[in-house]
This record gives structure tokens, sequence and C-alpha cells, in this order.
């Protein structure tokens, strides 16, 4: 009888290891098959995340926190500001490339109109809405500038060697008949019409400037009015403009310095650099790519090692199960391998049937298990795994306290720009990882068979078929 004939019908008679083992390799391919798979989408998620971090760092006031703090009647008196020494401690970091520093007032000038700029009935009796915005312009740098602007006349605020330089948009300069070098009179007054001390700062155009497309709406709805200055002048006007008020409150300082590192993986180091010493920073918040990446991270790599563990379990307990399983049934057909050899079959025959026989099952259960892997268990276990990393980056988002109104921008140079979640799988990668866990449990197979039958085989026919073990 030819040695596939044998094994056609051990495969046959010997039906209670054939269904047991058939069943255990299945359970095992598809468990093995599903989380290597889930395991290398999730590995593409965390490689394609980490492509989409830049070296952007957002330090600014946490609204948030300055409104809990207001409503629960407590304080800090070390709390730390965004205030010049704190740009500076920026300035000098090493890990610091480039920054730019965000601020902006409402003023007015002598081109005002008092009566078109009163609100009744949404203001207190009195009030003057100041009629411009007075920001800080102290980069072009694309990355971190408030606004992308183009110099139509004269020179950037920083450039210029005139006492409190102002930059006007072109707008505003035609029609008010403005040219580079003309004074400006700001009024920094509160805007209540009772005031008895004017405040005011007198200012010299250093340029003209206009904003380019790519600027949100919002900024260039409000282009006209909008005047850029220096840190130092912005400085000068808020203390000019809270020095009798008797307020003493971070919004007094710079709202927030927009950073960029030499290297995004710094930010920790970064962020740890600049809370050294005694400050109290609940009121500051550092926002950056890196952190929703280190976020996104963490969740996956528990993912991951969740998988790694349940596999490698899976793994040597399929192992020893086989192993089990095979050394009990070639103890029961010791007499037919004794049998086998007093008839003259070569020992490698016998050592290549039992082999087959097992490889066999393994070759037709584990087709069987790639396809409910693929088919089943796969787009069930993503949706499920994509259900929950949604939800804990969902936990990880606090909603504002403070409401943002309709000239809020949202800054999205600190967003990821990527899905995170398991997309279509690679179905090239899914038979790749499956033809390495297959050459993995056919090791299995091949120790736990040919291990035991050697042991026979060592013996003599008559020794084999006179044992009574």
């Amino acid at each position: 009888m030819s040695i596939f004939k044998r094994i056609f019908q051990s495969i046959i008679n010997l039906k209670k290891r054939t269904i047991i083992l058939g069943i255990l390799f299945i359970i095992v391919s598809v468990f093995l098959v599903s989380g290597s798979s889930i395991q290398h989408s999730l590995k593409k998620i965390l490689n394609e995340t980490k492509n989409q971090v830049n070296p952007i760092i957002s330090v600014e006031l946490d609204l948030d926190a300055l409104m809990k703090e207001m409503y629960g009647g407590e304080s800090s008196s070390d709390k730390q500001n965004i205030d010049e020494q704190f740009v500076k401690k920026i300035s000098e970091s090493s890990y610091v490339k480039d920054f730019s520093v965000y601020s902006n007032t409402a003023v007015s000038t002598q081109f005002s109109s008092t009566e078109s700029t009163t609100v009744p009935d949404q203001v207190p009796e009195g009030y003057v809405t100041p009629t411009n915005e007075l920001s800080i312009l102290d980069s072009t740098n694309p990355d971190l500038a408030k606004t992308r602007i183009k110099v139509v006349e004269g020179k950037l605020p920083d450039e210029s060697d005139l006492e409190n330089p102002i930059m006007i948009s072109e707008k505003y300069a035609k029609e008010h008949k403005l040219k580079v070098g003309d004074s400006l009179n700001l009024d920094l007054s509160s805007g209540f019409q009772e005031d008895k001390t004017k405040k005011e700062m007198d200012t010299k155009i250093s340029g003209i400037y206009t904003l380019t497309e790519e600027n949100d709406s919002v900024y260039l709805s409000k282009e006209k009015e909008t005047f850029y200055s220096t840190r130092k002048v912005l400085d000068d006007v808020k203390k000019i403009q809270f020095k009798d008020e008797g307020i003493s409150s971070p919004i007094m300082n710079y709202e927030k310095v927009k950073v960029e590192l030499k290297n995004p993986m710094d930010t920790d180091k970064f962020i740890s650099e600049i809370k050294s010493g005694d400050g109290d920073f609940s009121s500051i918040k550092f926002n950056s790519t890196y952190e929703q990446y280190k976020t996104i991270s963490n969740m996956i790599d528990k993912i991951m090692n969740i998988f790694s563990i349940l596999q490698l379990v899976i793994f040597i307990v399929a192992a020893v199960i086989v192993s089990l399983i095979m050394l009990l049934s070639l103890r029961e057909r010791k007499y037919e391998i004794g049998l086998l050899l007093a008839l003259g079959e070569t020992k490698f025959n016998i050592l290549l049937q039992m082999f087959l026989e097992v490889t066999t099952v393994l070759v037709i259960s584990f087709m069987i298990g790639f396809g409910i892997s693929n088919f089943v268990v796969n787009p069930i276990a993503a949706e499920t795994i994509n259900q929950e990393m949604q939800q804990t980056i969902s936990d990880s988002k606090q909603e504002p306290m403070v409401q943002r109104g309709p000239n809020y921008v949202e800054d999205t140079s600190v967003k990821l720009d990527t899905e995170i979640q398991i997309q279509e799988q690679d179905k090239v990668q899914n038979i790749k990882i499956a033809g390495f866990i297959f050459m993995g449990l056919l090791v299995i197979v091949l120790f736990s068979t040919t291990i035991p039958t050697m042991r026979i085989l060592k013996k003599s026919p008559k020794s084999i078929l006179s044992s009574t073990e």
C-alpha cells in the first residue's frame, strides 16, 4: 500500500484525533491570523500618525482653567503669566528653532466715529465700541504667524526704526489717505464716555499691508480695521489701558506663544524645561500634535500588548496540546509502526507518513481558519477596536467651558490631520502574515510528530511488537 493511501486511511480512521486537531488548528489560526492582521493595521495607523507630527507647540492661556478658577474663588499669587520674561525663557531654550507671540487689544484712532460705534442694548450705557484691533506681528514664518501678509509699502514693525511703529491695511490707508511715515493717534480709553483721563499713544506708520487669500475668512473680514505692531508697543499699550484699573489678570499679558521646535520628539523635554521653577502653570496649556500622538500611541500600544500576550499564550497552549495529542496517538499506534517496519517499510517513509497525516489536517484547517479570519473576525474586530479608539480619543477631549465666539479661529496646526481608525486591510499583507503563522504551526507539527515517532523507530520491530508498555 502506498504511503499516500495509508495517510488518507489514517485521517479517515482516526476520526476523533482528526476532528480534535482540525478544530484546534482552526481556532488557533483564526486567533493568530486575526491578531497579527489587527496588529499590523495598528502599526500602520501609528506610523501614519507619527508622520503627521509637526514641531509646532502652542503655549497659550487656558481660558477654561481661568474661568473655573474664577467661579471657584481660587487664586494663586505665583501664577505664571505669558509675559516678556516668559517669552525670553522660551527664546533661550536650546530646543526652540523659532517662535511667534500672539496678543491683541481694542483701540480707536482720530478717524474713529463715536456715533457709529455705539451699540445700544448690547453694552453698558455710555460705552463706545473701539473701532480697531491692534495685534502683534513679530514673525512672517507661515507655520507660526497668526496671519499671512503682503507688504505693499514700507517695512514690517520689527524692521522699522520709527518710534512706536505700526502697520495699517491698504484699505484703511486709502480710506483715510494715509501713507508711510504719517502719525496715527491711538485712543486707548476703556470705551466709557465718562472716562476722566484720556489714554492715548502716538504711533508712526511703518508700512502698509494686505492679507493674502489663504487667510481665514474671519481675518479677511477684519482686515481693514486691523493694525500690526511689535511686542513692545502692544505691551506698552496694555499697560496704559490697565494702569488705572487696578486689575491683575493673565489676560493683561500675552495670550499665546507659538513655538517651532528643532525636533518634535523633544516636546516633553521642552515643556519640562519651561515648567522648571516655582511658577503655577495651571492656567497655561501646551497644545501640540506630539501630545496627541502620545495619547494615540499609548492607546495602540496597550491594544497591541494585549494581542501579543494572547497570541503567545495561544501559540504555547497549541504547541502543548498538539504535542500531547500526538504523543498519546503514537503510543497507541506503536504496533502499527512496528508492523510496518517488520513488513520492510523504511523509517523515513513512516516518519513522513506521521508528519503528513497531521500536516494535511493543518492545511485544510488553516485554509478554513484564514477564511473565517478575513471575512468574519477581522471586520468585527476592526469595528470594535475603532469604536474603542474613538471613545478613548473622545474621553481625552474636554468640552470648553468658555463658549467660542463667531470670531474664534481654531489653530489646526496643533491638531493631527489623520483618521485614527483601521481602514480596509491589506490583503497581500494578510497573506504574508498567514504564511508566517502557518510556518510556525508547521514547525509545531514537525516536532510534535517526528520526535515521538523517532523514539519508537529507534527500537527493533521485534521489541516494538513485544512491548507491553
